[in-house]
């Protein structure tokens, strides 16, 4: 702290009162030059102080454990074709945007994996289809361009202290149609290294048709 107090003494923070001495009496210049180094004094306490508050807060995210917070702006539902992209199939891809958040003061870190629910109302009641990712492309037309999605790598970026990453995961679902225009509830669960599960969940919406297509990735 001393150094960083004498630094400040000697520094450009003086040069004010080396031109002060030439019109001022010594009384003055003595009194200038000690509310200088009682103002240095507090600034060079408080930047260590904050130094010190950074290396802790750094030290205790390490040990934290992530809490993250969602929401789901979107969720297209499209048909399916096989590898050739002409052969229909059974079952629909989803595409969910969203944005998400780490509540908990820690490092960036990443998700790995997501898993989806999709809960539709039928004649029989409630039916609940697991999404999966992986072997799937997502073609989505924005305006007169095409967007292509792979699902075994589709990711939010790292998560962030109370800085919202956006972005869209894709998924298949089998067995849904779609046909399928209005959901129960979307389930997307966001999964991290350590295991951790973060639910975010959007209840009785709409599915936006009509906007993508999603095609098996050719297996060699």
């Amino acid at each position: 702290m001393f150094s960083e107090w004498g630094s400040g003494l000697s520094g450009p923070a003086s040069v004010p009162f080396a031109v002060l001495a030439l019109f001022a009496s010594g009384t003055v210049q003595k009194a200038a030059y000690g509310v200088l180094a009682a103002v240095l004094l507090l600034f060079s306490a408080y930047r260590i102080w904050l130094k010190e508050h950074f290396a802790l807060v750094e030290e205790r995210g390490k040990n934290q454990n992530p809490q993250l917070r969602g929401e789901i702006d979107e969720v297209f539902i499209g048909n399916t074709v096989d590898s050739d992209g002409q052969k229909p199939l059974e079952g629909s891809v989803v595409l969910i945007w969203l944005k998400a958040w780490n509540t908990v003061q820690m490092p960036e870190f990443s998700i790995y994996k997501y898993d989806l629910a999709v809960t539709i109302d039928g004649p029989s009641g409630p039916t609940t289809f697991a999404g999966t990712q992986g072997e799937w492309t997502i073609n989505m037309k924005v305006g007169n361009s095409l967007n292509v999605r792979h699902m075994a790598i589709d990711r939010l970026k790292p998560m962030r202290y109370i800085d919202p990453q956006r972005g869209a995961v894709g998924f298949y679902v089998g067995e849904l149609s779609p046909d399928a225009r209005a959901f129960k509830s979307i389930a997307l669960t966001l999964i991290d290294a350590a295991n951790g599960k973060h639910l975010v969940t959007l209840l009785d919406g709409k599915f936006t048709p009509d906007g993508i297509l999603g095609q098996r990735i050719l297996k060699l």
